[in-house]
């Protein structure tokens, strides 16, 4: 035989001659040959991504298959593992002879001498790989002996070489044509596995389920069977047959498989037995019988179930899915704390080495935040989130990154919320839930007043506006830069921003706070008219809005900087009658009151006025409000209702308002000619410094009233107040006349002489003159400036020769020589005076009393006597008055 004889292209199917009969039967079993590796692979549901196959061994009468659990929604699908294709290879073993005396297929004598002859060289080559020729050497011994008992053998085998030549569908017909016409036994049971594995593989689950039935109880070993069963089982879970397919699995779950290729056990019970084997699909059969009952919507019993599998299962991967699907009906349950119990559990579980268990620590990672999330435990989220859990599914872990950093921002540690919300824009940029995220950050930043929030806010706009021109949160962001600017008084800048979001895209809730700060950062910017613009649309769009009275107020208060004053006291009245008792209501008043006062509208302004401080009684410009009070009643020359107003104003205030009110209040005691009162106020004027200006006339009026009061010292005061000594010619000759008399009563001689001579240098005429030098006389005698005195009393006698001035000046120069001691020559001007004026009732008798003093004086006792009586005679009530 050539080395072309053992081509991978085999004899076609003899399926024109199956039917034909007489050739040696070789009794070989099929275990003691061996059968072919049946490999295994994920199985996929409709839904689920291909899997990459895993090997592993697996042959009739000892099989057992490595279990990969499916990652569970909502992550993604991983399938259970289904039975694979077969692989095609069979190593054929070397010929048991025992196997001839195998009593469960009988073997007659003569077919014992002839399988030499020909299945022997058949099993020799398919022992050695030689698929072609053991496949030609097959088909001769199934045609030459049709009938013999080691046909279904035969069959098998043929088939298994058309598999490992690739001969996919020969090798069916092969396996078909051994199932159909044997209906049982063992060649039969691994024919049916063959074809279920083929058909399931290639999507053909209602044809799967048919030979899958069949292996389950003529498959050559219970393990097999267990294997069939299981895999038909999951043939109805994928044919939608819900019902049926949990009855299979727990089928599944009831066979306890046999345990006939377990070595004996050294540690086995002193009895001798030892433990039953382990049924290999009991977790994968209860997880799929929790997955039907959840797909049917039954989740009290799905839960259960995953419950129940979650405290037996031993494969990691199975363990963690059963506590997080346990844990996630519980949440629909309603058994909110059971739920958190169940999948913080799922992240205490060891992960080995399974990737799959590991993903669902992932999982159940992100459905505990969630169900903390909901329960706003968001101290706990963080405290999940910082276990530092594995895998999340990347369509999940956005949203939990989200729920992550608003915990995390809740629970006040914004630094962190912000460096995760920087995850998520670093990573998931494109993601729509990125832009809420990056939101989210800037609100951080604002709370910690991070410096660099501005241009964080660019940037995000700009890059926004490229990934989605229409997000909300562009706006948002906007409007938060307007904030951030509106807090700081950058007016430019935060109208800037407010201008620039667009109405549409932000929630209503924020629609008048942006309209009124728009047009208030606009007024305070200097852009006044566009300003007063927007607070105008603000006022009659949101009419009930709590700050509208402020919008009103600073509307009026830019109105007022355009000089439009009446429209600003429309403001303030609208204000005042609407909304009396709003924060703006003491301010609003007070402009009221001010407009008033700068259009002149004096009993309306003292009514406003009067208005502010009935209501606030304690407001910080009381004292401004009393005085224009105060003022208001003067102006309407209602000098007595002035004066209280005033006199408190000056009192609540004493530096701004002691100048002002002191001299309106002169003024209206001086109207009420209320001289204690003008009097009180002119000493405090000019007492004050520097000094408050106070009227001359009322200076000169206080004067002259004092003086004839006899109140000398009042009176010299407030007249050298009115005077002006470096301009003498200034002051009426009269205050002069005054001032000098009022000095030389005080004392003050040498003030009155300075007083009388400016007085002589204004008055003409002769008698006022002659007046002048009699009162300077006078005060410079009484100084003891004789010759002076005199030389003032002879002046006074060259201007008048007759008359009472004369007949004073005469007196006038006796008084001077009495003084110096000459009372001769003082009695001799008395005496003769007395005679020129005889009965002047004034100049008379004050003569004669002089020169009767006199005479005494000069030691003319006699004299004297005689004038004094003469005196008594003609003016018995007369006495001289004392020198003054």
């Amino acid at each position: 035989m050539t080395a072309a004889d053992t081509s991978r292209t085999l004899p076609n199917h003899p399926s024109a001659w199956i039917a034909g009969g007489g050739a040696v039967v070789l009794l070989l079993s099929l275990f003691a040959s061996g059968l072919s590796p049946l490999s295994s692979v994920h199985a996929q549901t409709e839904a689920d991504p291909p899997a990459a196959p895993r090997a592993v061994p697996v042959k009739p009468g000892g099989a057992k298959d490595k279990p990969a659990i499916a990652r569970p929604v909502p992550v993604k699908a991983v399938p259970v593992p289904i039975p694979p294709p077969p692989t095609g290879r069979v190593v054929a073993k070397p010929v048991d002879p025992k196997a001839l005396e195998d009593p469960k297929v009988p073997v007659a004598p003569e077919i014992k001498e002839a399988r030499e002859d020909l299945i022997a060289y058949a099993d020799l080559l398919f022992s050695r790989e030689k698929w072609g020729l053991a496949a030609a050497q097959y088909q001769i011994f199934l045609k030459e002996h049709p009938e013999s008992p080691n046909v279904p053998s035969a069959w098998f085998r043929l088939g298994e070489c058309y598999l490992a030549a690739e001969q996919k569908e020969d090798a069916l017909t092969s396996f078909s044509y051994l199932v159909n016409r044997f209906k049982k036994g063992d060649f039969v049971g691994a024919a049916a596995y063959r074809i279920a594995t083929t058909k399931f593989t290639a999507g053909d689950h209602e044809t799967a389920l048919q030979y899958f039935t069949i292996a389950s109880s003529e498959a050559p070993a219970a393990e097999l069977q267990l294997q069939a069963s299981y895999y038909g089982a999951r043939c109805l879970e994928l044919l939608k047959r819900n019902e049926e397919a949990i009855a299979a699995y727990r089928k599944v779950l009831a066979t306890k498989p046999a345990d006939t290729n377990k070595k004996p056990d050294p540690d086995a019970k002193p009895d001798g037995t030892q433990e039953a084997a382990i049924n290999p699909f009991a977790e994968r059969a209860s997880l799929s019988i929790a997955r039907l009952l959840n797909q049917d919507k039954d989740t009290q019993a799905a839960y259960e179930e995953y419950l129940a599998l979650s405290k037996t299962a031993k494969i990691p991967a199975v363990k963690q899915e059963s506590l997080a699907r346990a844990g996630l009906l519980a949440a629909q349950l309603g058994m909110a704390e059971e739920s958190n119990r169940l999948l913080d559990a799922v992240l205490n579980v060891e992960d080995g080495d399974d990737e799959a268990a590991a993903e669902w620590k992932g999982t159940a990672q992100v459905a505990l935040i969630f169900n903390l999330y909901a329960a706003e435990h968001y101290d706990r989220v963080v405290g999940v989130y910082n276990r530092g859990i594995t895998a999340t599914p990347d369509d999940i872990r956005p949203k939990m990154l989200v729920m992550v950093a608003n915990s995390m921002r809740q629970v006040g540690d914004l630094k962190s919320a912000a460096n995760v919300y920087r995850i998520i824009e670093q990573n998931y940029r494109e993601d729509a839930i990125a832009a809420e995220a990056i939101f989210r950050k800037l609100q951080c930043l604002d709370q910690i007043e991070d410096l660099d929030l501005v241009n964080e806010i660019d940037r995000f706009v700009a890059s926004q506006k490229k990934i989605d021109a229409d997000s909300p949160f562009i706006d948002l962001a906007l409007l938060m830069q307007g904030e951030w600017h509106f807090q700081r008084n950058d007016w430019k800048a935060a109208a800037t921003a407010y201008a620039a979001v667009r109405v549409k895209f932000i929630p209503e809730k924020y629609h008048p706070a942006r309209l009124y700060k728009l047009g208030w950062a606009e007024t305070e910017s200097g852009e006044i008219a566009p300003g007063i613009t927007h607070l105008t649309a603000f006022i009659k769009s949101f009419p009930d809005d709590p700050f509208v009275a402020s919008a009103l107020t600073k509307r009026a208060v830019s109105q007022l900087a355009l000089d439009n004053h009446q429209d600003a006291l429309a403001d303030f009245k609208l204000i005042a009658e609407k909304y009396p008792e709003s924060d703006q209501s003491e301010f609003v008043l007070e402009q009221i009151a001010f407009i008033h006062n700068v259009q002149r509208e004096v009993p309306e302004m003292v009514v406003a006025y009067q208005n502010l401080l009935k209501k606030f009684p304690e407001t910080a410009g009381a004292a401004e409000a009393w005085y224009y009070i105060g003022a208001g009643h003067y102006d309407q020359k209602q000098y007595a209702e002035a004066t209280e107003p005033l006199l408190t104003a000056r009192k609540l205030d004493k530096e701004a308002f002691t100048t002002r009110a002191t001299e309106v209040l002169i003024l209206c005691y001086f109207r009420l000619k209320d001289v204690e009162g003008l009097s009180r106020e002119a000493d405090l004027a000019l007492n004050t410094k520097p000094p408050i200006s106070v009227p001359i006339p009322v200076l000169n009026y206080l004067g002259e009233v004092h003086f004839q009061k006899s109140d000398y010292k009042s009176s010299e005061k407030f007249f050298s107040a009115s005077s002006t000594p470096s301009r003498p010619g200034e002051t009426p000759s009269a205050v002069w006349d005054y001032l000098g008399r009022a000095r030389h009563q005080t004392g003050l001689y040498g003030g009155a002489v300075i007083a009388f001579d400016y007085y002589l240098g204004i008055v003409q005429s002769p008698n006022d003159r002659a007046e002048g030098y009699l009162n300077k006389s006078r005060s410079l005698l009484a100084a003891k400036k004789y010759q002076a005195a005199d030389e003032a009393a002879q002046e006074a006698l060259k201007l008048v020769h007759q008359g009472k001035l004369n007949a004073r000046g005469r007196l006038m120069r006796g008084d001077v020589a009495l003084a110096q001691g000459d009372a001769a020559t003082a009695a001799r001007e008395y005496f003769i005076t007395s005679q020129i004026f005889v009965g002047d009732p004034e100049i008379t008798p004050q003569a004669m009393a002089k020169a009767a003093r006199a005479y005494r004086a000069g030691g003319d006792t006699a004299k004297a006597d005689e004038i004094d009586a003469q005196l008594k005679q003609s003016y018995p009530d007369y006495s001289l008055p004392a020198e003054g």
